[in-house]
């Protein structure tokens, strides 16, 4: 048996007793801290030596990855361990549904260096069999695309196989939009009920705000007094109740542009008035101070459309109604944006362009009163002159009587 020895880090090709060549080459070390290595066995010199050197190349461009026995449920551990203290807690309890619940019964017991695109690939296609929705999909294929990112990071995979999985088509949400007589009704129906001792009294106050500000539902039930000023007249949102598996939390809200003040006219804020007790921080309460979940809002919104029989809203849509009558009415998108609290104006766009061809029609319409008013006007005595006319002028006077050629 002969071993053939080269520099360190350069790898190693031995021959074996029955012939056959074996090379060998370190690739680091695995999230353990133990050394990982290559190894490959040949049947000729030639084709160990064309192998070594493969790896060599690989090893320098940074794309070598030793043997691994991780599999994705492992990953999928160290992953979430990360997303906790990371990510919201609202975020971290999804991505942990879809993993137990989804990920890792259909591909956890695999190891990670054996998912193909193709593996992937059913597994999409299978989900949406199943009758999971498109943008349920999306997601999970958004965090598969994260996972396996993690383990090119750690060097278990030298590349990320989800890249080339097919692309689930997210479906762009139902956008409801109330006119201003289905809102009128809703508050005047509403309103009646501000004399009861339960929480519907409270219901005219969250859908005038939500009207009047386009705020979630999360964000108004965390107002507070001290979020109000009543001089300048805004609302500053600074927290959001959100609903996770064993109770509630109250955090940041969706995003850092969600942290926003939003001007409001004075009379809301004195209506908001009437339901001020000094006994209470919070403005929407269960009683004794306790926080008002947002599945209650949306309860108590349900029970209000079928009383004013308009089946078929979301308490979500009243901010849909605030954005869209917004821009219909010629705010700047911009200044929409900034009020909804979106990570960046696209997301408004994206959300609201089925208003936007009004706006199209608008610029039209200005720029023909506009080109039309500065038209060179033309003397009621002096007929328009086309060009072919100006031309045959010009050459009678060449020719006038009197001239000769």
């Amino acid at each position: 048996m002969a071993t053939q020895r080269r520099p360190k880090g350069e790898g190693s090709l031995q021959e074996l007793p029955n012939g056959k060549f074996k090379v060998q080459v370190d690739a680091g070390w695995d999230t353990g801290g133990n050394r990982k290595r290559v190894t490959f066995t040949s049947s000729s010199k030639a084709e160990a030596i064309r192998r070594l050197n493969e790896f060599k190349a690989d090893k320098i461009k940074g794309s070598l990855v030793g043997s691994s026995s991780t599999t994705l449920a492992d990953l999928i551990e160290r992953w979430l361990k990360a997303k906790k203290q990371l990510t919201k807690r609202s975020s971290y309890d999804s991505y942990k549904g879809i993993c137990e619940q989804h990920l890792t019964p259909a591909l956890g017991k695999l190891k990670v260096q054996k998912l193909t695109t193709a593996r992937l690939n059913d597994y999409l296609s299978g989900k949406l069999a199943e009758g999971l929705s498109n943008n349920t999909v999306s997601k999970h294929r958004v965090l598969l695309h994260d996972l396996l990112d993690l383990a090119l990071r750690e060097g278990i995979v030298s590349r990320n196989v989800s890249e080339m999985c097919h692309t689930v088509v997210r479906k762009k949400a139902n956008i409801g939009v109330l006119n201003k007589e289905e809102c009128q009704l809703l508050l005047e129906t509403a309103r009646g009920l501000i004399g009861r001792k339960t929480q519907e009294r409270y219901i005219y106050y969250l859908v005038l705000l939500a009207l009047a500000t386009g705020m979630r539902r999360g964000e108004l039930v965390a107002l507070r007094w001290g979020h109000i000023n009543k001089e300048a007249a805004t609302i500053t949102v600074k927290d959001s109740l959100i609903e996770v598996a064993g109770g509630i939390h109250l955090d940041s809200p969706k995003t850092a542009d969600s942290r926003r003040t939003i001007a409001v006219d004075k009379s809301i804020i004195e209506t908001l008035s009437e339901l001020k007790n000094p006994n209470y921080d919070l403005i929407f309460h269960r009683g004794k101070g306790e926080e008002f979940t947002p599945s209650r809002v949306g309860k108590l919104f349900s029970a209000l459309l079928t009383q004013c029989s308009l089946e078929g809203y979301r308490f979500h849509d009243l901010r849909h109604t605030h954005a869209t009558q917004l821009i219909a009415s010629g705010v700047n998108v911009k200044v929409v944006s900034q009020r909804l609290g979106h990570a960046n104006i696209k997301t408004t766009l994206d959300l609201y362009v089925h208003v936007l061809p009004e706006h199209d029609k608008q610029a039209a319409d200005i720029m023909g009163a506009w080109l039309g008013a500065n038209k060179v006007p033309i003397s009621d005595n002096e007929p328009e002159k086309t060009r072919e006319n100006q031309s045959e002028e010009s050459s009678n006077d060449a020719h006038s009587p009197g001239q000769t050629e």
